[in-house]
């Protein structure tokens, strides 16, 4: 960029509004015949009469010339200082006295330094005597001045040169009475301290710059793609004027192809223009194909490092720096300077958001992917199989530190990215069923998986999608048949899906089919066979045939198993005493996050039937159970702070509401949910609360162990529902008077919490009367 060519563009311009400029035309006519000496800039005035700067400055310095006389032919003496040749009269030393900072500037531009530094500086100081000149003009007679600038990127490339970035920015600064219409590829940096190639960056300068500001203006906005109407209206044009026939519904279809992407647009009309014939109209497969010219035009104002880091950004559905540092090989630095520019997006609509906050347009991927090795240093099939492989290993290297770290979220969106990555790119990893299975949710997964697999896809990849997809569906009996299925297709989840079919056998009552799909299981896989079985009979006690599930306790070979059925038949029978210990236990010794936090789920419950649970851990495993999306330990956690604190009007409420939300998503509601709203109406005397549990109750088609307190507690409150079929191995008459005895006692508890806090806090005691 030339400073004396945009400061002479700007005084054409202006000449259409006013003849004279006096201070502005004085500095720049001095700065010109200093850079260009014999040239002439020849302006129009408002009313279309053609004169020249120099005709203008004449009229100024002469004596008494008040207005200008175009073609009067004063002259003005090229070896003379325009200074000297003012005379006193003159409307040139009218501007000197009214603007004193002007004669120094004549004097500057009269002997111009030698560096373009200081030559920049100078232009700078030259345009602020338009803004001096222009303060003096009410604000409703001031000219209003657009100045557009464009593709701004070509100056923030060369931001070494004084003449590029460097400019521009005095320029704009200088011209506060302007509007700078800036366009690019990259944000300003002018608001960023560190912008130090710039003479005047900071916040306090362009406040309105800074990222940060999303409302005020004039503000930096991402002008995203073209609307479908807009890409349309450009090809159908195009086609037109270019004379190509085409396809009646060849602009639809690569509106849609194209995601309104521009360049993809403009291209497309070149490539119709090189493909049209005589015979027929072109098609949509005329222009298919790699693109690898689209591909050099999208990266030829990229060094070579952020190309490379582009290309590995493209392997990524969404991405941080350091993640497409690893997939490319490349430094972060490259990275960090890629994702200044408009090539990459906010990845605003995902989950993962919070952690992989950079996405590239899905348009964009595929069309650099498909063009190959086509474009300048494009990449090989091999090149993307390699890179794909190192962001999986990242992706891998993620979820283990994060799950090393107790850092469910992290966990889920490290592992969320290495399913996308093997679906796009055919790279399966061994360790993605056992991640699956370890994960801290598997139905949180679902959202942040592809909806569709390609037909090539890897049959590994497509089962184990299936499986996340089925498991965030919930329970039914289409969902286990579907998982079944998985299960007959013998792939690496295999054994996982047909266990998730007999659980949701299990829990949808179907005791007959869970248990011969587990025995089928400990057929198919008898490294785990004892485990199996240890199921068996969980399936047979949760179903409250605890006779029935005796001969399976008793074959069981590992003792931690057979301890665990023998405390589910004992809570059954209102015997809670160390189920939350052994719970704990089993927790400790196993590597599934997803299982642990259900078993300190689990625990919670227990605890509080053995009247040994702190306030303080049921909300640190509800914490825990909200970070990994883990709907079924929230249920519990939800419903035992509700119990602790049953004479809290404020967490009551608030723990009915979570529950009951909970129990919304699900196939059938929580028996936790409903073991809250009867401790709640019991303790409060409240008869709605008693009446909303009963309603659960009887509209549960089926109702296993852990409804068997429900039951109990209403049928004490004369709220009796229809029995369930219940393989009691003691007299049922103690089993009901210990479960109505330790009920009471969790309502006791909870009452003497309340009174504990009303006495601390200074305020009023619980609500119900009890």
């Amino acid at each position: 960029m030339d400073p004396l060519d945009l400061l002479l563009e700007l005084r054409r311009q202006l000449g259409r509004v006013e003849s004279v400029w006096p201070p502005f035309d004085l500095a720049l006519h001095s700065m010109h015949r200093a850079l260009r000496p014999g040239a002439e800039l020849r302006l129009t005035t408002p009313s279309g009469v053609t004169t020249t700067l120099t005709d203008i400055v004449g009229a100024m310095i002469s004596e008494g010339a008040g207005t200008l006389i175009p073609g009067a032919g004063i002259a003005v003496d090229a070896g003379r200082s325009i200074l000297a040749q003012a005379r006193d009269a003159s409307r040139a030393r009218r501007a000197l006295r009214d603007y004193p900072s002007l004669r120094d500037l004549i004097e500057d531009c009269e002997r111009l330094p030698d560096t373009s530094v200081k030559l920049a500086q100078v232009a700078g100081r030259v345009a602020f005597m338009l803004t001096s000149e222009l303060s003096h003009v009410t604000a409703s007679q001031r000219p209003l001045v657009v100045v557009f600038v464009d593709h701004l990127e070509r100056l923030q490339q060369s931001g070494d040169s004084p003449l590029g970035e460097h400019l521009l920015n005095r320029l704009a600064f200088r011209l506060p009475y302007f509007l700078f219409v800036m366009t690019g590829r990259s944000r300003l940096q002018w608001a960023e301290h560190d912008a130090t190639h710039l003479e005047r960056r900071g916040p306090n300068c362009w406040p309105l710059l800074a990222l940060e500001n999303t409302t005020e203006e004039p503000r930096q906005h991402a002008i995203e793609y073209l609307s479908e109407q807009d890409a349309e209206a450009f090809l159908e044009e195009s086609f037109r004027r270019n004379g190509i026939e085409v396809e009646f519904d060849l602009a639809d279809r690569l509106v849609a192809d194209s995601g309104g992407w521009p360049i993809h647009l403009d291209l497309m009309v070149a490539a119709a223009q090189g493909r049209a014939e005589q015979e027929r109209p072109v098609r949509l497969e005329d222009l298919a194909g790699p693109l690898p010219q689209l591909v050099d035009r999208v990266l030829k104002d990229l060094p070579h490092d952020q190309a490379e880091a582009f290309r590995a950004a493209c392997l990524l559905p969404y991405f941080d720096t350091a993640l497409v540092a690893k997939a490319g090989a490349v430094r972060v630095g490259a990275v960090e300077r890629l994702v200044e520019r408009s090539l990459v997006r906010p990845n605003a609509a995902s989950q993962a958001a919070p952690t992989y906050p950079y996405r590239i347009h899905d348009t964009l991927r595929r069309i650099v992917r498909e063009a190959g090795s086509g474009p300048t240093h494009g990449w090989a099939a091999t090149d993307w199989e390699h890179h794909s492989q190192l962001a999986v290993e990242e992706a891998q290297r993620r979820f283990e530190e994060a799950m090393l770290n107790e850092d469910d979220r992290g966990a889920i969106a490290s592992l969320a990215l290495a399913l996308n990555l093997a679906a796009e790119n055919d790279v399966f990893g061994s360790w993605f069923p056992k991640a699956v299975q370890d994960s801290p949710g598997v139905r949180a997964l679902g959202p942040l998986i592809p909806s569709r697999t390609r037909p090539s896809t890897n049959v590994e990849i497509v089962d184990l999608l299936d499986y996340i997809r089925l498991r965030e569906r919930g329970q039914s009996e289409d969902v286990a048949s579907e998982l079944r299925a998985v299960m007959d297709r013998g792939h690496a989840i295999a054994s996982t899906a047909g266990l998730w079919a007999a659980y949701d056998h299990r829990r949808l009552g179907r005791t007959r089919e869970s248990v011969d799909v587990l025995a089928e299981l400990a057929d198919r896989f008898p490294e785990r066979a004892n485990f199996y079985q240890f199921q068996q009979a969980i399936t047979l006690t949760v179903n409250r045939q605890f006779a029935d599930a005796l001969p399976f306790r008793m074959r069981l070979s590992d003792d931690l198993h057979r301890e665990s059925v023998e405390f589910s038949t004992r809570r059954s029978h209102g015997h809670p005493g160390g189920s939350a210990r052994h719970a704990l236990d089993r927790a400790d010794r196993n590597r599934s996050r997803r299982y642990k936090i259900e078993l300190w789920g689990d625990a919670l419950t227990y605890a509080l039937r053995e009247g040994e649970l702190a306030v303080e851990r049921a909300r640190e495993v509800h914490k825990i159970a909200i970070d990994a999306f883990h709907d079924v330990a929230q249920a519990q956690a939800a419903s035992v702070l509700g119990q602790l604190l049953l004479f809290d009007d404020e967490a009551f409420a608030a723990a009915c509401a979570e529950s009951a939300e909970l129990s919304r998503r699900r196939h059938q509601p929580y028996a936790s949910h409903a073991t809250l709203l009867l401790l709640g109406g019991w303790a409060r005397n409240d008869d709605v609360l008693v009446s909303e549990a009963q309603s659960l109750a009887s509209s549960t088609i089926y109702r296993g162990s852990a409804w068997i307190p429900v039951e109990i507690g209403l049928a004490h409150l004369g709220k009796a529902v229809n029995e369930s079929p219940t393989q009691w191995i003691e007299p049922v008459d103690e089993v009901e008077d210990r479960w109505i005895g330790l009920l009471e006692r969790i309502i006791a508890d909870a009452r003497r919490r309340g009174r504990d806090r009303s006495s601390s806090t200074g305020k009023a005691g619980p609500t119900a009367a009890g």
